[in-house]
């Protein structure tokens, strides 16, 4: 039943110097043999982990006090670079904000300035129309010889 690990099963490395001493009767295969071909019929996974075993002296090597502090390292480091992109979003939608605040109000400002200008053309047809109608008596007006829009005149000075 139990264990001092709790319900954890297993063997000691060692075991298998054991079992590479007990050979089967054509005295070629050992037990060792027998047990590693049992294994890889039976549970293809351990496969995957004796490739990792070439990186387990090295592994071994690293303290658990070490990793934690690591870990505990690169999650501050997470928390601030998601602080900061945080930061670069909401001044992103300010900037976009503020542009677009600037373009309405550009284009308020153009719409106003056509209008003027629109006005400002109106006035003046209005303001010739009104001068050609005082100078002929309503007729054509506007001749030739007399200096009207053309900045015509005598020419002298």
């Amino acid at each position: 039943a139990g264990t001092s690990h709790g319900n954890a099963a297993g063997f000691r490395p060692s075991a298998l110097l054991k079992l590479a001493e007990h050979k089967a009767a054509d005295k070629k295969t050992t037990l060792l043999h027998y047990t590693v071909e049992v294994v890889q019929t039976n549970a293809p996974k351990v496969r995957r982990v004796t490739a990792l075993l070439p990186t387990l002296a090295q592994a071994s090597r690293v303290s658990l006090e070490e990793l934690r502090a690591k870990s505990a390292d690169l999650a501050r480091g997470m928390d601030q670079v998601e602080r900061e992109l945080t930061a670069l979003e909401e001044a992103a939608e300010k900037e976009e904000e503020r542009r677009e605040a600037l373009h309405r109000e550009a284009m308020e400002a153009w719409s106003a300035a056509k209008e003027q200008r629109d006005e400002a053309r109106r006035r003046h047809r209005e303001g010739r129309a009104a001068a050609r109608a005082s100078e002929g008596g309503g007729g054509g007006g506007g001749g030739c010889g007399e200096g009207g829009e053309d900045g015509g005149g005598d020419g002298g000075g």
